[in-house]
């Protein structure tokens, strides 16, 4: 995480020289601290190397999360622990009256670590009243 964070103020630095890197990396690791952990490394290390190469009105227009997160998220598939992750979130999906698409779910759930996954996929165990909220506290909403 702190890789990821020093990488992406690193960034902002390099093209705003008034800007407070140290602050931005204590806030980026508070407001991060929930889900950075629970990201694939090779996904984070993609992400840092992409923060480096950024341009400067890409960073300053503050896109850079979206323009890397984009840019790993491609260059990943999906686990087969998330593979099987999504096939029981649809079946539990159908089971609760709604739908889920299997494409959505594998493009969500890629950037995960298996445990993370393994944690989510203990929350469709639970009733389907249950089931949403412990989701979104597993892998964020």
């Amino acid at each position: 995480m702190d890789s990821w964070c020093s990488a992406l103020c690193d960034s902002r630095y390099k093209c705003d020289k008034t800007y407070d890197a140290v602050t931005c990396v204590n806030q980026c690791t508070n407001n991060n601290a929930a889900i950075l952990p629970k990201v694939r490394s090779d996904v984070v290390n993609i992400d840092v190397k992409c923060f480096a190469t950024l341009d400067c009105a890409t960073v300053l227009a503050g896109d850079s999360v979206s323009e890397c997160d984009a840019k790993s998220s491609s260059s990943v598939a999906p686990s087969p622990e998330g593979q099987e992750y999504c096939a029981t979130y649809i079946s539990k999906a159908a089971e609760c009256g709604g739908q889920a698409s299997e494409g959505n779910c594998l493009s969500y759930v890629k950037i995960f670590a298996d445990g993370a996954i393994r944690e989510a996929g203990r929350c469709l165990n639970k009733s389907c009243s249950d089931a949403d909220g412990c989701l979104d506290a597993a892998l964020g909403s």
